[in-house]
Order: C-alpha cells, then structure tokens, then sequence
C-alpha cells in the first residue's frame, strides 16, 4: 500500500465491499419492480382500448339558435357509448351541449342539430364514454 492509500483510509475509513447476496436482493427489487410497471402498462393500454372515440366530420352553423354537426363514433366493443357534443361562441363559451346515444345496432355516424344560446363559431366533441 501507499502512504496516500493508508492516509485515506486513515481519515476517511475503510470503503465497505458490496457482498454479492446485496448485489442479487438489489436486481431482484429492480426487477419486481420493472415486471410491476410492465404489468400496470399492459393493464392500463388494455382498459383504455375499450373507450370509445368520437370524431367531427364537419359542422354548419344555421343561425344564432342552432348548428349541425356530423359526428362518427368509434369503439371495440359492441356496448352503447355516448358523447359529449359542444358548441362554442367566439371566447371559447359553451353556448350548446348535447349527448348523443350510440347503441350497437345504429350507424356508427350520424348528423344532428344542437341548440344553442348565442351563435357558435366552432363544434366539437368533448369527450366520449
């Protein structure tokens, strides 16, 4: 040894060495740990496949009271999904809501009229479920 070496370990003490049984319990939490994410992952992406998605194929503005819109609805099961159909004034103010009923056996797309409270510049589909 060194007297550098001695000096060091003198102040600073003697660096403990990693026993191989901490170096085996250390991998196996890092790897329960990963195939939990893994799983949690997998759960996650296959439980929000079954939402269903709603798409606007365009929309009209007839007058200060009323719009239409043309909305499709996607989804992998054969469940009734809804969505949230909004109409927005020009600040981005809701100024029309409808829910629009999908059951399995209606077409997928369908056209329909909103009521609104002032005139709509845009029509969107909020959400579906």
């Amino acid at each position: 040894m060194t007297s550098t070496e001695e000096l060091l370990k003198s102040r600073y003490g003697q660096r403990k060495t990693s026993s191989r049984s901490q170096r085996r319990l250390v991998t196996a939490g890092a790897s329960a740990l990963l195939l939990a994410f893994l799983v949690w992952a997998g759960f996650a992406s296959v439980a929000n496949s079954e939402i269903p998605t709603g798409s606007l194929r365009g929309f009209t503005v007839i007058d200060q009271w009323h719009s239409t819109a043309i909305v499709t609805v996607s989804t992998t099961t054969d469940r009734v999904a809804t969505c949230a159909i909004q109409a927005q004034n020009k600040t981005f103010a809701i100024v029309g809501y409808k829910e629009l009923v999908f059951k399995p056996q209606d077409a997928r797309s369908r056209e329909i009229t909103i009521n609104t409270t002032e005139t709509p510049v845009s029509v969107s589909v909020h959400h579906c479920w």
